[in-house]
């Protein structure tokens, strides 16, 4: 009986490893599958970084359009104003 028992948990032994192998090749699987679709969706698309200098940049241009913008609001309006008088 005991050369029994010791195949019976030889075989139980085999049984539980290939179970084990299928579940670490699935996880494997759905962990790859998992970084590619976040890859594809991000949840939270965080704004690219923009160095301090890049925003002093960009402010600067922003400021001079605005000033661009108010000159020539200006002019039209003084165009405007010789030809009603």
């Amino acid at each position: 009986m005991p050369f029994l028992n010791n195949a019976i948990k030889q075989q139980n032994h085999l049984g539980t490893h290939q179970m084990n192998r299928r579940k670490k090749i699935k996880d494997v699987y759905d962990k790859r599958m998992k970084q590619a679709n976040l890859k594809v969706n991000p949840k939270k698309a965080k704004p690219k970084y923009i160095s301090k200098a890049e925003r002093e940049k960009i402010a600067a241009e922003a400021a001079t359009q605005t000033t661009d913008i108010e000159t020539v609001e200006t002019t039209t309006t003084e165009e405007q104003a010789k030809k009603d008088a």
